[in-house]
């Protein structure tokens, strides 16, 4: 019996674990119980009611703020707007904490999250560096 691969994310890893089982591997031992409740609430939702979903659109809007600050990278570091990139890394973790929380989990928003605080974090010390090389240069 081989792995069949299905339409749906969740359809794949159902025929994972009935694979597994099949096998007599012990899927709870090998994948935990948090895996095995996702897959269940992936396979629960098609395609078309995901792409439909807020689950869906929520994260694909948010990917605009990751795209900003990657072409934000490109401008002088005077530019940065320190307050405004402090703003946005607490919105960040916050809403990764939440996309870990909400059920189902939703990995998409965690990753746009994730992406959103590495950039911010990375402009935030490109300003700080900037403004403490002015500042010594000034003495």
């Amino acid at each position: 019996r081989g792995l069949v691969i299905s339409a749906t994310a969740g359809g794949f890893a159902w025929n994972l674990f009935s694979t597994l089982r099949h096998l007599s591997i012990p899927v709870r031992e090998v994948f935990g119980h948090e895996l095995i409740k996702m897959a269940a609430s992936a396979a629960s939702m098609s395609w078309g009611k995901y792409l439909t979903s807020t689950h869906f659109w929520g994260p694909l809007a948010n990917w605009g703020f990751v795209v900003a600050g990657l072409v934000d990278m490109t401008k002088e570091p005077e530019h940065i707007s320190k307050p405004m990139t402090g703003a946005l890394c607490v919105y960040s973790m916050l809403f990764m904490r939440f996309a870990w929380k909400v059920q189902p989990r939703n990995l998409l928003l965690l990753a746009c999250h994730a992406s959103n605080e590495t950039v911010q974090l990375t402009q935030l010390s490109r300003a700080l560096l900037h403004d403490h090389g002015n500042t010594s240069a000034s003495r």
